[in-house]
């Protein structure tokens, strides 16, 4: 019976199926999630053992942030290696000295100095002294870092615009040079002296800076009727040369109607407009990935296309050949280096009107941004021309991009002798805003005429090496920067042999360097030579 039944139990087991355990998905906490919208699992205490350990720190001096005992309880941290270091003797002193910049801050211009010094050694500024040394007991604060411990104020998150970040061309640079750039970022900042009765419903206050003195301002968000904050305020428009110009050309397309090329119907921006816009594509196009050298230009046949040409030459504006190649296909020598702009964009570029610009803000505008741009003008025609820079800088950094900002600045800079920076800084103005190429500015917008003959005199010293039979790289760029910067001056003075003088120096410069080694920068600086040649050329002549 007993052998019947063992055999009856063997024969079962080896019929039945695997029998698998039943296991959570996921990370085995499903049964956790809750139905709030704010978080995804059950609130679970702090762990005590943390708290406990985080106290313990505390007490024996070391917890990070500042938050250590001064005193000496007599022991250490369990967890406290006990062996020598070579950084003992320094470890108490670092602890306690953590906050000691505080007593340097803004004292004479300490402050500066310390960002100075942190930036050329390759560090960072210091991160000890961002945020409040009060520790809130209460409610934790909904803003951590995981670098300081929970309450303590980390300080608000600043994220500059991208033109200031820029490796070379950033408009942060600017701090780097002068502890007294730091001082006037700093001015920026009011601070809050006294507030008016707080049962009243207009809350003002009074504020001071180094920049805009004392002044009267309201401590409430502008509101609506209903008692909505007013969120959708926007910016005033300031009234400038660039803006002055920009009325000018609208005006000039809407006297001469151009044809919109085929099949743009969805893009409802003005013809002009568009046409502008291919310019300033073609100036900065890059190089294919085999670009020859460059060689002398041939004039276009009718029915062929050039380089930086959307249309072929005898075409009518807006219609473009299917079987010409484009642009950026033709591949022959030439293409890269040469800019031939269609006649109606050109005739438009040529004859802006009006008069030279003889501010570069309206005398009447307000604002901080309007404030250093005439401040910038005032120290340009008392020749202080570091001076009138660091403020056209300033104003930059206010409005990145501003295109008077940027002209003025490359004023300044002709002035204070910083003829590379200059030249860098036109090069990119002229890529950016081709319609720049035609404007001219008073007397009072630019450099004083004797600065402007010594000038010229500085520059042409810089062009001999590069008509040399072997002239060096640096030789030939700085030939380059220094024909773009006469061409420029000859251009607004009326100056056409210096225009010419310039703008040959420069082409001859360019095309060596694009000679040896064909790159982007080279090929892109051709292109606005000849956009200059084309457009200020014919002006100068008239």
């Amino acid at each position: 019976m007993r052998t019947s039944t063992f055999a009856a139990f063997w024969m079962a087991l080896s019929v039945s199926s695997v029998a698998a355990a039943q296991d959570a998905l996921g990370d085995g906490r499903a049964l956790d999630n809750n139905l709030s919208t704010t978080t995804r699992l059950n609130y679970q205490r702090p762990s005590l053992a943390n708290e406990v350990r985080f106290r313990n720190a505390i007490a024996t001096g070391n917890a990070p942030g500042g938050l250590s005992f001064r005193g000496d309880l007599g022991y250490t941290a369990p967890g406290d290696f006990r062996g020598d270091l070579g950084s003992d003797d320094l470890f108490a002193f670092r602890r306690d000295t953590l906050y000691s910049g505080l007593a340097g801050m803004g004292i004479r211009g300490t402050e500066a100095l310390q960002f100075q010094f942190a930036m050329t050694t390759g560090g960072t500024p210091p991160q000890n002294l961002v945020g409040s040394l009060e520790f809130n007991r209460g409610a934790p604060s909904s803003v951590t870092t995981g670098r300081l411990p929970a309450g303590i104020n980390p300080g608000l998150p600043l994220q500059p615009a991208p033109q200031m970040i820029e490796p070379e061309s950033g408009t942060l640079l600017w701090s780097l040079r002068a502890p007294s750039a730091y001082e006037t970022n700093r001015s920026y900042q009011p601070v809050l002296l006294a507030t008016g009765d707080p049962n009243d419903p207009d809350q003002v206050g009074v504020t001071a800076s180094e920049l805009r003195g004392i002044r009267r301002t309201d401590l409430l968000e502008p509101q609506t009727p209903a008692g909505r904050i007013e969120t959708s305020l926007k910016a005033e428009p300031i009234d400038s040369s660039y803006t002055r110009l920009m009325e000018r050309l609208t005006a000039e397309a809407a006297a001469q109607p151009l044809n919109p090329e085929p099949g743009a119907e969805e893009d409802t921006r003005p013809e002009w407009f568009k046409r502008l816009d291919e310019l300033r594509q073609d100036l900065i196009a890059p190089l294919p990935e085999t670009a020859p050298p460059s060689e002398p230009a041939v004039p276009a046949q009718p029915g062929q296309t050039q380089p930086g040409q959307s249309q072929p030459v005898g075409a009518q504006p807006g219609q473009v050949d299917p079987l010409q190649p484009s642009a950026a296909a033709a591949g022959s020598p030439r293409d890269w280096t040469h800019l031939t702009i269609d006649p109606v964009t050109l005739r438009m570029l040529r004859n802006p009107g009006g008069t030279p610009s003889r501010d570069f803000v309206a005398p009447d505008t307000q604002g901080v941004y309007a404030e250093h741009m005439k401040a910038g003008q005032r120290l340009l025609a008392s020749e202080r021309y570091f001076d009138a820079e660091e403020r056209f800088t300033q104003a930059l950094t206010i409005r990145p991009g501003n295109v008077d900002a940027q002209v003025a600045r490359v004023h300044a800079q002709l002035g204070a002798g910083m003829f590379l920076s200059a030249a860098v800084n036109l090069r990119t103005l002229f890529l950016e805003h081709p319609e720049l190429v035609s404007v001219r500015y008073d007397a009072a917008l630019l450099p004083a005429p004797a600065r402007i003959e010594y000038t010229v005199s500085r520059l042409r010293e810089a062009l001999p090496d590069a008509r040399r039979d072997d002239p060096t790289l640096r030789a030939l760029r700085q030939a380059r920067a220094a024909g773009l910067l006469m061409a420029y001056l000859g251009y607004q003075t009326g100056d056409m042999n210096l225009f010419k003088e310039g703008l040959d120096a420069a082409r001859h410069a360019v095309e060596l360097v694009y000679r040896q080694a064909p790159n982007d920068e080279d090929a892109r600086e051709a292109r606005v030579l000849d956009l200059i040649r084309q457009i200020q050329g014919e002006n100068g002549s008239e």
